[in-house]
């Protein structure tokens, strides 16, 4: 048996993190109690998941957080680690019972590999335009809710990069292990399952943390160009038509905030781009 830390970023989400917990408890995950461990790293202001855990989870250590996203509360968590293997899930995450029986399996059958994913998926076909959920059916995606790194390889990393405040920062992490031409092995019976959450109100600052992407890895600005977003909106803009008589309208006004907001995050970045373009450029 290999020896896991679970590291577990939370903020105001108390009635999803139960659920989570109670699916990695001992008597649920098939997995001995004495080969892992499981951090709560708490971003609360209003509320904290402190009292949550010392009532009804006590074998689970809770941390307060940093308070700078995250990114910064994933890192906080890590620090308080003290196995071998990081594993990463959401507090708005489900487990299955052999969650960590899998990725164990995995370390023995890749015993070189330092990344390896899970596979997330939701709990039903989506019924509206305002639910969300990270699915990585196939691997590939490093998505943060489902993956296990070896703790010293994170850290030779530099774990997640903590400029990012809202958004991308798995991504981001996900570019850095990829030029460090690092196999992520994708384990699907390591699987999570993300219901789909509802959301009425989304601050999108998506180009804000594209731009602080690009800052780090300029190699990438043609992923980002604006004919590209342009021909990802078109293909949204089809998606929401198509969608509209399956979901009934229902959460359509998001769907179009989202699209203006998507719009908006393309220009953004195209016109910041040219703009430093010209300043490298300019003769000296």
């Amino acid at each position: 048996m290999n020896n896991i830390s679970i590291v577990i970023p939370t903020r105001h989400r108390n009635e999803h993190l139960e659920e989570c917990l109670t699916l990695l408890s001992p008597d649920l995950q098939k997995y001995p109690i004495n080969n892992y461990e499981v951090i709560v790293s708490d971003d609360g202001s209003i509320t904290t998941a402190e009292k949550l855990i010392q009532e009804k989870f006590p074998w689970v250590k809770w941390v307060k957080g940093p308070q700078k996203g995250p990114a910064a509360n994933r890192n906080n968590g890590v620090k308080y680690a003290k196995f071998n293997w990081i594993a990463f899930t959401d507090d708005d995450c489900l487990p299955s019972k052999n969650w960590l029986k899998s990725f164990s399996r995995a370390i023995g059958d890749y015993p070189e590999g330092n990344v390896f994913e899970g596979k997330t998926e939701a709990d039903r076909r989506k019924k509206r335009f305002n639910e969300v959920a990270p699915i990585n059916s196939n691997g590939g995606l490093l998505w943060s809710c489902n993956l296990m790194v070896r703790k010293s390889y994170y850290l030779s990393m530099g774990g997640y990069c903590e400029e990012f405040k809202f958004e991308l920062e798995d991504i981001e992490f996900r570019t850095r292990v990829q030029k460090d031409k690092q196999p992520i092995i994708f384990v699907p019976k390591a699987f999570v399952c993300h219901p789909w959450r509802k959301i009425d109100n989304k601050y999108k600052v998506e180009y804000e943390s594209v731009l602080i992407f690009l800052k780090r890895h300029p190699d990438h600005q043609k992923h980002y160009s604006l004919t590209t977003r342009l021909k990802i909106i078109a293909v949204m803009t089809l998606n929401l038509f198509k969608d509209a008589f399956r979901f009934k309208f229902r959460g359509i006004g998001y769907a179009i905030v989202d699209l203006s907001y998507e719009l908006r995050s393309a220009f953004v970045v195209h016109f910041k781009i040219v703009a430093n373009q010209k300043q490298i450029n300019k003769p000296a």
